[in-house]
């Protein structure tokens, strides 16, 4: 494993195999949202225009305009060993992101709270399913963590 030097005090883990085309250029860090990435500008093109080049992208490789990302499997931005990127759908890169930083209510993913009980429900391509109602949110997230199994696979998150 080789660190990557980032801006803002920033490092991103390779696979050493990858250091020698990754050293090619220099990074920075690119926050969108609450997820941090490593990044790079693009050479100009011909109308004097650069874009942002993401190193998982590089790395691994997704076709713009289609459905498919580069899903860190363990949730981490800066990890770029190989073991942990994966070609998802983008329904399944979803699955395999954690709870907003922002949600205030404390509940488990895939849990509301509804008229003092607790709904769990789970989104699959857009679509809202909803999963059940219990008293308690353990109860409502076991509901929850069954359908993503079901629906996600390997991609399932429950944090």
């Amino acid at each position: 494993m080789t660190e990557v030097p980032l801006t803002q005090g920033y490092v991103a883990l390779i696979d050493d195999e990858d250091a020698p085309e990754v050293f090619k250029y220099k990074w920075h860090v690119k926050i969108i949202g609450r997820n941090i990435y490593a990044a790079r500008n693009s050479p100009y093109d011909k109308d004097g225009k650069r874009s942002i080049i993401y190193l998982h992208v590089q790395l691994i490789g997704t076709e713009k305009k289609s459905n498919q990302v580069v899903d860190f499997s363990d949730g981490n931005g800066l990890n770029y060993q190989r073991s942990n990127l994966r070609i998802a759908t983008k329904s399944q890169d979803r699955a395999n992101s954690k709870v907003y930083a922002h949600k205030l209510s404390g509940l488990p993913k895939g849990i509301v709270l509804n008229d003092g009980r607790f709904r769990a429900k789970i989104t699959i391509d857009g679509k809202h399913i909803y999963l059940g109602t219990r008293s308690t949110p353990e109860a409502a997230h076991e509901l929850y963590k069954t359908a993503a199994v079901k629906y996600f696979g390997e991609f399932a998150r429950f944090e």
